[in-house]
């Protein structure tokens, strides 16, 4: 999994240039509280123009896993991102 966080919440975007496997993006408002999941986003490889995926809404937050494991942990929009920092 790979964690994006920003200085401030604001509408974001994600694309998956170069990316080697299809991945979930989930995107997190400032309380950590998910507002927008895009799941099995497949990889985008030049030349092709990349789609974006965007968070409805404000976010500053966004988690990237592997394709699937939305759908296999149950997450869903509403849902709140927990993480401590080892």
């Amino acid at each position: 999994a790979m964690l994006f966080g920003f200085e401030e919440a604001e509408p974001l975007s994600f694309w998956l240039f170069n990316t080697l496997i299809p991945l979930d993006i989930i995107l997190a408002d400032a309380e950590r509280r998910i507002t927008s999941i895009s799941v099995s986003v497949p990889p985008c490889r030049p030349p092709s123009r990349c789609p974006t995926y965007s968070s409805h809404g404000p976010a500053q937050f966004v988690l990237e896993v592997n394709a699937g494991m939305v759908v296999k942990a149950g997450i869903d929009v509403g849902d709140k991102l927990r993480w401590t920092v080892p």
